[in-house]
């Protein structure tokens, strides 16, 4: 069994699909095109869910679920979401909330650092390793698919990034992507 078959298996094991949640889904495109889901905000797990679906996990999902298209998602109803008490559910509230406050004051703003967070909690839920998210990553194309591509980045950010600053913002990071592609 391949990797993303691993994978799969896990997902649809995890939990209760999202259609037997009980909640309304509306569909619609974020800022960089990959589809968004918006929960009927009349359940009390709304937020969860909301943090489950918008995550790269779920963006996975969709993909393997209509490939090679991934911009169509019929099936993401199906998508297996593991239930978890209200309780558990309040570190990924905090998170959507957090990410809700800095996009309500600036739209703009850097929330990358929270979604990763979120994105890290999700990929707990379903038990999926290092090399599982990296797997999920490389075939949403988030991350390089070789070691040699790997290396280029890691030495084009230390050329380029290094600063006496400890954060570096993912627009930097697209800028030297960017400017590597032009060379």
């Amino acid at each position: 069994m391949n990797e993303e078959q691993v994978i799969m298996e896990k997902v649809l094991s995890a939990g209760t699909p999202l259609s037997e949640w009980g909640v309304k889904l509306h569909y619609g495109f974020g800022a960089d095109y990959r589809k968004t889901f918006v929960i009927d905000e009349a359940s009390e797990h709304a937020k969860y869910l909301y943090a489950v679906l918008n995550s790269t996990m779920a963006h996975w999902f969709a993909c393997q679920a209509s490939p090679p298209a991934c911009a169509k998602s019929p099936r993401i109803e199906d998508m297996p979401i593991p239930k978890i008490s209200l309780a558990e559910q309040r570190a990924f509230i905090a998170l959507i909330d957090e990410i809700m406050a800095a996009k309500a004051d600036n739209p703009d703003a850097d929330t990358w650092y929270k979604e990763l967070e979120l994105n890290d909690l999700v990929y707990d839920l379903y038990e999926i390793t290092g090399e599982e998210e990296d797997a999920i990553e490389r075939r949403l194309g988030l991350i390089p698919a070789t070691e040699e591509e790997d290396a280029i980045l890691v030495n084009l950010l230390e050329e380029e990034l290094v600063s006496e600053e400890d954060f570096v913002s993912e627009e930097e990071i697209m800028a030297v992507l960017r400017s590597s592609d032009e060379s």
